[in-house]
């Protein structure tokens, strides 16, 4: 028989059966910094010390607390969005020592709605809203703070979002107010529209980001409706049209195992089922990996997670249910 493991609380944040609730773990110095509450201060953000957990600043005193996310690993600081009272949501960093705010880029208690910190190379890129250009990239390289481009003039912004960072580029969809929400790139000095997938004023849908070797894949929807799309950043095409013509196979959940790219997707004869693609170049390959429900019946699979060589995830079959299923990718 296998061994059983036992879980173990570790440390008791809030004392008591009021929960502590930490999310956000991050590794920074060697240390694991997260957000909790104590009982006494809000969601702040603490670490571990001596395997005991430590409040690192109280942005934001009180119960009410600064709700500390996107914690980011930039050059010697951790970087995060927090709120503080007069100030709203802004950008913060702590080498672990001393804590601080990078810059009050919104107006007061509005704060800049900060979101979506990715490194690339030697800058820190963010979307952020400074009251008066609405929400467009911004970067830090660790001395100064600049927006990278007003994408969408005014007070909408392009509202970028899907940050990806892939061969020296941060990858993200936005809307420049012309071309509806399409593809952009930056190398955080400038931003430029990588491709117009729905012509046209339409917005092409994107979502699901995934790297895998030199392409960038996507859900993304046009003419031939929502399919796989990838891009190199000097090419952007579908990959295949799994359901033909304007209909859509919707893919979602795209996780990377080994040498393919899995995903859920549909098509009229078998509806939602598991798939992959190899991201051959120039042409890739993509197939069904399993009906897991045969014929046009549903399986729904999601929930997908690579562990040692093995791709689990949740199904449906009639014969059991909605269950815990997995695949090597051959078996």
């Amino acid at each position: 028989a296998s061994a059983q493991l036992v879980p173990h609380r570790f440390a008791d944040i809030n004392p008591g059966p009021s929960s502590g609730s930490p999310y956000s773990y991050t590794k920074f110095g060697g240390t694991l910094y997260f957000t909790a509450q104590d009982g006494t201060h809000g969601n702040e953000l603490f670490r571990l010390e001596g395997g005991e957990p430590e409040l690192v600043f109280d942005v934001n005193p009180g119960k009410h607390g600064s709700d500390a996310a996107y914690l980011t690993v930039f050059e010697d600081h951790l970087y995060f969005r927090a709120y503080s009272q007069g100030s709203g949501e802004e950008l913060w960093r702590t080498d672990g020592v001393h804590t601080e705010m990078v810059a009050e880029l919104g107006l007061g208690d509005e704060g800049a709605n900060i979101s979506q910190l990715t490194v690339i190379g030697d800058q820190l890129v963010f979307s952020a809203d400074n009251g008066v250009s609405g929400s467009e990239p911004w970067m830090f390289d660790g001395n100064t703070l600049a927006q990278v481009q007003d994408i969408r003039p005014g007070a909408p912004g392009s509202q970028p979002g899907e940050f990806t960072a892939l061969n020296g580029y941060l990858y993200f969809r936005a809307d420049n107010g012309a071309l509806g929400v399409e593809l952009w790139r930056t190398d955080g000095n400038s931003a430029t529209l990588v491709g117009n997938i729905a012509p046209g004023a339409a917005s092409s849908n994107l979502s699901g980001f995934t790297r895998m070797g030199d392409f960038l894949y996507f859900s993304a929807s046009n003419a031939s409706g929502q399919e796989l799309w990838r891009t190199s950043g000097a090419m952007t095409s579908i990959v295949k049209d799994i359901n033909p013509g304007a209909q859509s196979s919707g893919p979602q959940s795209l996780t990377v195992m080994g040498s393919h790219l899995y995903f859920r997707a549909m098509d009229a004869a078998s509806g939602f089922e598991l798939w992959r693609t190899d991201g051959a170049n120039p042409v890739a390959n993509v197939e069904q990996v399993a009906d897991i429900n045969p014929g046009a019946g549903n399986s729904y699979p999601g929930q997908l997670a690579a562990v040692g060589g093995q791709l689990y995830f949740q199904a449906e079959n009639p014969s059991v249910g909605e269950e815990l299923f997995r695949t090597s990718g051959s078996g």
